[in-house]
């Protein structure tokens, strides 16, 4: 090549990059839809007031870690703050050909290795989850529900107060991690079932059945489960879908009269509900 090219080689790409947009800064959400997890909602105190502490996000410790030096209160969580940084210093065109040639690779790598045997595909089972929109939870006359919590139709002796901030009016927050432990009526009852007996749960507001439990394993394993996550954990088959539903983008679990009850948090084993005792004390009267 002539000392031309060689130059106008050099020089080119500089001035073409020079007359492209500066990479953009990041958009800031000033706002955080609800949270994906229970454990990593900020909670109340027992008293049913507000205060700071960390999130235990997936720990599988919550029980434990959520009751230090603030003996169980827990608190907002600051995500949110503003992120000072720039993105990267790659132009847009230079991302554009990279994406462009990832999917390139991914597809030509799909179509050598070809369909895959009908031995190697993993199933699918339809989910049995009924979701619903936003509507649910819109306001009502007494929150996100018609109805407010009435001491009278408690079990378990859970505070109503509490019960009444949790289910009516919050879909970010939890009560604190762990306290179902310090629950003995509720442990009791759970630890005296037999064999094939189970425990129907309901809306602490509406008082409607939205979860029997245990089904499928022991009182045991319900409650081993729930210890290691920091509330009591329902699983498909012990949910009533008749009285509730999951608001699809964040897994919020909520009852079909919009009362909160926790979350959904699918693992290995399938979908799992992280349920607040609170929202689901009610002694089940008409």
């Amino acid at each position: 090549p002539s000392l031309f090219q060689i130059l106008l080689l050099i020089i080119l790409p500089s001035a073409v990059n020079s007359f492209l947009p500066p990479p953009s800064l990041p958009q800031l959400s000033a706002h955080r839809p609800a949270a994906f997890f229970e454990e990593d909602l900020p909670t109340f105190a027992g008293d049913g007031s507000e205060v700071a502490h960390l999130s235990t996000s997936n720990s599988g410790q919550n029980a434990a870690l959520m009751h230090g030096p603030t003996d169980g209160a827990v608190v907002k969580n600051d995500v949110e703050a503003p992120v000072a940084s720039a993105v990267a210093n790659k132009s847009k065109r230079r991302v554009l050909i990279k994406k462009g040639l990832g999917i390139v690779a991914l597809a030509a790598a799909a179509a050598a290795s070809g369909p895959l045997p009908a031995s190697a595909k993993l199933p699918s089972p339809a989910s049995p989850i009924v979701y619903c929109d936003e509507s649910v939870m819109s306001k009502k006359s007494h929150g996100t529900t018609e109805g407010s919590v009435e001491a009278s139709s408690l079990r378990w002796g859970v505070d109503e107060r509490l019960a009444d901030k949790i289910c009516s009016f919050n879909r970010h927050f939890a009560e604190p991690g762990g306290s179902f432990e310090k629950n003995d009526a509720f442990l009791k009852q759970v630890s005296a079932l037999k064999p094939g007996e189970t425990i129907t749960f309901y809306d602490t507001v509406s008082q409607r059945p939205l979860f029997v439990a245990p089904i499928g394993r022991t009182p045991e394993q319900f409650l081993q489960e729930s210890y290691v996550h920091g509330w009591p954990s329902f699983r498909d088959a012990e949910v009533v879908w008749e009285n509730t539903r999951v608001l699809k983008l964040t897994g919020e679990t909520v009852s079909l009269t919009g009362t909160h009850l926790g979350h959904n948090l699918p693992d290995r084993n399938g979908n799992r509900y992280c349920i607040n005792l609170v929202s689901v004390a009610g002694i089940g009267k008409a």
